[in-house]
């Protein structure tokens, strides 16, 4: 499925580093604490991102081309750019901005066979809405420009979305936020920013390890050959930037000796480096792209076979135990 394949790329894109050039602050509120940035024109020519898309391809050609046929627009060539935002940690505030070569009749067209769709007018904008029932929650979503679609559930973080567009409303263009360092690369494939991280972590067990960070930048390129990562932490103190420092050496020393055989993805820790210059934490990955092409596709095959092996389940008669023989 065209699923596990695109968690593949995300993946991928996951694990690297650079300003985003590609990233248009223009389109963002002013209020915005967080952005992930996928830049798929990059991806496209970079040696990963061909080696996957032409194994999506071959594997998936048919089911690319019916949804090309039913929406006027291919998956794999004609999406450039795709930007998930948001004020706060509020999923229902989050605008999503996808921007390439759409055929907006035909999406409409598939639209309005939802039988909750409908459609209104803000300003000079035309919203459509529907109802998404797979994840039991209301979507809105507008053509903005030709080559930029805009999606929320909220129909208020949409139309505000499109007044920052109008100039009605500041931009984050005016902001000095997200800050990027000097040594990481010119051309991201992927960009993650979090500003005021204590407080988009609230409430979340999982993130503890962020409750004491101020901000954080994740970023993804190739450099050539050779596939990069940077990340950098600010924390409150140095105190906090030393406990993440141990935590990640933990728990890369556990993956690295937990089970008996490593998998593709956890051959590659050894890649991963980490340090602490006061309060900033700073964690480098570098690999031949070659590489780390050769174990997530490792991994992604591990992971498919995973899923279509059958579960063992013992017959009632196995499962239930012999019954006592009876007493003389």
């Amino acid at each position: 499925m065209l699923r596990g394949w695109t968690l593949w790329l995300l993946l991928a894109g996951l694990t690297v580093s650079g300003p985003a050039a590609t990233l248009n602050k223009d389109y963002l509120g002013a209020d915005t604490r967080w952005v992930l940035h996928l830049d798929l024109e990059a991806f496209k020519k970079s040696k990963l991102g061909t080696l996957i898309l032409t194994d999506v391809q071959s594997q998936h050609s048919e089911k690319i081309k019916a949804l090309e046929e039913l929406l006027g627009f291919n998956l794999l060539t004609d999406i450039n750019h795709i930007t998930l935002f948001g004020p706060d940690s509020q999923e229902q505030n989050t605008v999503l901005l996808i921007e390439g070569r759409f055929n907006s009749q035909k999406i409409t067209a598939f639209l309005a066979l939802n039988k909750d769709y409908q459609k209104s007018a803000y300003g000079q904008y035309i919203l459509h809405e529907w109802f998404d029932e797979p994840h039991s929650r209301t979507q809105v979503g507008t053509f903005a420009r030709e080559n930029l679609i805009i999606l929320s559930q909220s129909r208020q973080a949409l139309e505000q979305t499109l007044d920052v567009l109008d100039g009605k409303r500041p931009s984050l263009s005016a902001s000095g936020w997200p800050v990027f360092p000097n040594n990481v690369s010119q051309e991201p494939i992927v960009l993650l920013a979090a500003d005021e991280v204590k407080h988009l972590t609230e409430n979340q067990p999982h993130a503890a390890i962020l409750a004491n960070t101020q901000s954080m930048l994740f970023a993804a390129a190739e450099n050539g050959t050779t596939f990069q990562a940077d990340s950098f932490l600010q924390t409150a103190d140095s105190q906090t930037a030393l406990q993440i420092e141990q935590a990640f050496l933990g728990m890369k020393a556990f993956l690295t000796l937990s089970g008996n055989k490593p998998s593709a993805l956890t051959s590659l820790l050894q890649n991963w480096q980490i340090q602490t210059d006061g309060n900033l934490v700073s964690i480098h990955f570098e690999v031949p792209t070659d590489t780390l092409y050769e174990a997530l596709k490792q991994w992604h095959l591990s992971h498919e076979q995973a899923k279509s092996e059958p579960t063992e389940n013992p017959t009632s008669e196995e499962a239930s135990p012999s019954p006592a023989p009876a007493e003389p």
